[in-house]
This record gives C-alpha cells, structure tokens and sequence, in this order.
C-alpha cells in the first residue's frame, strides 16, 4: 500500500512539473525543441547547390583489337620482357607513357 500512494504522488508531482514547464514561456509550443517550434523573424537565404554525378564522365567499356599471341610474345621479347614491365610499375608518374601511345 505505500508504494501505491508514494507512485500516485509521485506521478501527479511530474504532471505538475509538465505543465509548469508547458506554461512557463507563453506562446511556446511544448516539446524537447522549441526553438524549432516557431518560425523566426528574419528569412533565411537558400544556398544554391550543385551537384556533380559521379557518372557523368563515365566512359562504357569498348573492345580493344586482340593481337595474335605470337606477334605479343614478340613485343614482349623486344621491350625486355617481364622486368620491362616491373620497372614501368616502379616508375614514377611522370616517366610513365602516355596511355595510348605505342612501345
């Protein structure tokens, strides 16, 4: 029996401080935010966005023209083969063929 009475208390005092916090600012409207409650006074200026799609540069795949096995073996061979290519990895950018450009 006395919990029952100290929850009864208990539950009007918190309605009571409900409705004090409610009446406290006239004209507030009661929530956890009321400053987003009402609108203010000044107009407040839309920033103009852009908006740049990642697939506007987008290029779709295109078949590239096979060249006979024995003809690359052969520019392999002539360029100095595997290593050719590992010193082009090491390179930096700048000594770096163009892309396109031929052997």
């Amino acid at each position: 029996m006395p919990q029952i009475r100290f929850l009864l208390i208990l539950a009007v005092c918190l309605q009571g401080l409900a409705v004090g916090a409610q009446s406290a600012v006239p004209g507030a409207q009661a929530g956890p935010f009321p400053e987003l409650a009402a609108p203010s006074a000044a107009p407040v200026q839309a920033i103009a966005l852009q908006y740049d799609s990642v697939l506007a540069k987008y290029q779709p795949y295109t078949e590239q023209a096979v060249a006979s096995w024995p003809d690359a073996n052969a520019t392999v061979q002539r360029i100095g083969g595997w290593r050719a290519y590992a010193k082009e990895i090491q390179a930096p950018a700048s000594a770096l063929p163009e892309p396109g450009a031929k052997p």
